[in-house]
């Protein structure tokens, strides 16, 4: 950063191959839409010196800011949010006079304040509002606890960030009830029979507090008693309950890297609660981008299991570097 000697766009700071155009960019203001510029403060600001916060635009993980990841155009190059928006004038980096400790979320925030305030002015882009913008203070960023041996993925849903239910059909104490917001690197998709016009709430696969979704729809839902913090949800009895809709949607893992895994070793493991009616569902892994595999089939000679761990062995193959694994769920009725 002192390389730099003042504000500059940094087209593509993981790419090293690139360091030499990023020193020599300076920004003029003129190459990108400034009304779509907010600012944020994420990890690698130096807090300690002036002249060093680092000032990011749009291309992060999630909305709230405060737990979302930097993605990178090398890790995640198909995501919207990802630094490849760079590249296309959808959001940067620069960096800001003055030092995050010397300053408060006004200085930041606000488009009089003595920062961000000053760069608007100076060099264009507006802010949006007191949540874009979090300080980062020193110590307060820490690693993910290490992954069990033999472990490779271990997630659950538990650092997104819920809102209150908003459809009329819904009900319970409005708090932290829902979203329909992905951890970083999961995606969700609809299929063509998919039908718009139920609850918000249950539109395809969404994350729930499991209290919360009990409370609304009842009918045994509480007997997922291994559903905790929060979980994902494909609810097409919830989703029916509006208006007359079907259902199919599906939720997939980011790409993960089994690489040093043995042919054949790697085993899938998830809690899980199924209630058949009228519905089918299906459990599909790709390796290296490859045609999906069916490792699971539920349908309607399928019994309930409401409060289920299950496992399956993914027979990876020799060599295999990626996996990606889906969970896709079809029906009028049933979860």
């Amino acid at each position: 950063k002192n390389a730099l000697g003042g504000p500059r766009t940094l087209l593509s700071p993981c790419d090293p191959t690139r360091q030499q155009a990023n020193e020599a960019a300076a920004w003029g203001g003129s190459s990108f839409d400034c009304e779509a510029i907010s600012y944020v403060l994420i990890d690698g600001a130096d807090v300690q010196r002036p002249t060093t916060i680092l000032a990011a635009t749009r291309n992060l993980s999630f909305s709230d800011i405060s737990r979302a990841n930097w993605l990178g155009a090398d890790t995640d190059p198909d995501n919207d949010n990802s630094m490849a928006g760079l590249m296309v004038g959808q959001g940067q980096l620069t960096l800001c006079d003055g030092s995050a400790r010397q300053s408060n979320n006004a200085d930041l925030v606000d488009t009089e304040g003595t920062l961000m305030g000053g760069h608007v002015h100076t060099r264009g882009g507006t802010t949006i509002n007191d949540g874009t913008t979090i300080i980062l203070g020193c110590g307060t960023h820490t690693a993910p606890p290490p992954l069990p041996p033999g472990v490779i993925l271990l997630n659950n849903f538990d650092d997104v960030s819920l809102g209150p239910w908003v459809t009329s059909s819904e009900r319970g104490t409005k708090g932290k009830n829902w979203t329909a917001q992905p951890p970083a690197g999961w995606k969700q998709a609809k299929g063509p029979k998919h039908t718009a016009g139920g609850p918000k709430e249950f539109d395809g696969w969404t994350f729930v507090d499991p209290v919360w979704w009990n409370t609304t729809a009842g009918q045994g839902r509480n007997k997922f008693t291994k559903g905790k913090g929060v979980i994902a949800v494909a609810d097409s009895d919830e989703y029916d309950d509006l208006i007359r809709t079907k259902f199919n949607a599906s939720l997939s893992t980011p790409p993960i890297n089994i690489s040093g895994a043995k042919a054949g070793a790697l085993v899938l493991t998830y809690d899980s609660s199924w209630r058949q009616y009228n519905c089918t569902g299906k459990v599909t892994v790709t390796f290296d981008g490859g045609d999906a595999i069916t490792l699971l089939t539920l349908n309607a000679s399928t019994p309930n299991q409401y409060n289920q761990t299950v496992s399956l062995k993914l027979k990876n193959p020799a060599g295999a570097k990626v996996a990606q694994i889906t969970w896709d769920h079809q029906g009028k009725n049933s979860w």
